[in-house]
């Protein structure tokens, strides 16, 4: 029955930290074609979404999704005959050949709180690119006036810790 107890408590925990994860899910439409030598510069900054450095912390990799796609493409075309694409994610650097896929990868903001994106078509024929998105989370640090949702849950947790110590004590 202890035990039982436990796992409970530790699931409430669990739930009210969770609550307050803040999800990001920015999605920017370029819905445009872009020849060699052409290149699309993005700016993703965490402020914009109330992030605070010295306050919040991030929860896991963000993730950085683009939609891509080669206009000439067809089933039966030479993967080294596909659009060469150099993408830049601050200073990592990333090469894909573009065909009908996504292109999926974890993204990272640098200690300024910004993800600085750049693609660069690098060999042609031209390719569509769709949106750009950045998805991931941050957890809030406390703020000067707690939530009444923690405090609920707070609330019902001195509860039933107290309504379990009568019953228990009445047996």
């Amino acid at each position: 029955m202890k035990c039982f107890h436990f796992i409970a408590s530790v699931f409430l925990f669990a739930i009210s930290i969770c609550a307050n994860a803040v999800i990001i899910n920015d999605v920017r439409t370029i819905d445009a074609i872009y020849g060699s030598g052409e290149n699309i510069r993005l700016e993703f900054n965490l402020a914009d979404y109330g992030f605070a450095e010295s306050r919040d912390r991030i929860i896991g990799s963000p993730t950085l999704t683009i939609e891509m796609r080669d206009t000439e493409y067809r089933p039966d075309k030479d993967y080294l005959e596909q659009p060469f694409l150099m993408i830049f994610i601050d200073f990592a650097r990333y090469h894909t050949r573009v065909g009908i896929e996504d292109w999926v990868e974890r993204g990272f903001f640098d200690e300024d709180g910004i993800m600085r994106v750049s693609i660069n078509v690098v060999e042609p024929p031209a390719v569509w690119f769709g949106n750009v998105t950045v998805s991931g989370e941050f957890l809030p640090g406390p703020s000067s006036v707690p939530e009444p949702a923690s405090l609920m849950l707070l609330g019902i947790g001195l509860i039933g810790m107290g309504f379990r110590r009568y019953i228990l004590r009445n047996k």
